[in-house]
């Protein structure tokens, strides 16, 4: 009688008999980049959920959060989206307490992108963020998207993707710093 669903904002109800709990099991909508395909795309209970109240999350980060939460210059308030970031997958806990239908924020442990350089990264405005899934051996399995352009053939190089046009700012900055 319990399903759990998710938004591509980042937000995780539980349903009980087909009624939506008023509080949900998690929001982290501030952190999440949720525009055009991009979201809170992956969510997964633990096989053995119902012993360690676990499940997983996979999501884009938004930019300002990734760049700036801690900081003086966070305002949550602020997305960037259309920005080049990365793909989080966190791990958190539903206490015991509450049924397993309350995440315990404080427990929330980051497998994949704790920084932007160990996330996976987002290199177009389409086709990145993936899916969650266990394997009947209860292995943790992740997917993602192509990362490419969903309006134009892609062959590795295409102008349009944020690793291109990162690359293309670095190459003229260093340009400018040895006085080419």
């Amino acid at each position: 009688g319990r399903m759990y669903t998710w938004e591509k904002r980042g937000v995780v109800w539980v349903v009980e008999d087909g009624v939506r709990r008023p509080e949900p099991l998690i929001d982290i909508s501030d952190e999440v980049g949720n525009w055009r395909d991009h979201g809170c795309l992956g969510f997964a209970l633990d096989p053995d959920y119902l012993n360690n109240g676990h499940f997983y999350l996979m999501y884009a980060v938004d930019r300002h959060h990734l760049m700036f939460h801690g900081t003086e210059d966070y305002d949550p308030g602020v997305n960037t989206f259309y920005a080049a970031t990365i793909m989080r997958v966190t791990r958190y806990t539903a206490t015991a307490a509450s049924g397993y239908a309350v995440a315990d924020t404080t427990s929330r442990h980051i497998l994949i992108g704790e920084t932007r350089k160990t996330g996976i990264p987002i290199l177009h405005e389409s086709h990145s963020t993936g899916s969650l899934v266990f394997g009947t051996d209860g292995t943790l399995l992740i997917s993602t998207g192509d990362g490419a352009s969903y309006g134009s053939t892609d062959v590795g190089n295409d102008p349009g993707t944020y690793f291109a046009q990162a690359l293309t700012d670095s190459i003229l900055r260093r340009n400018e710093n040895v006085g080419a």
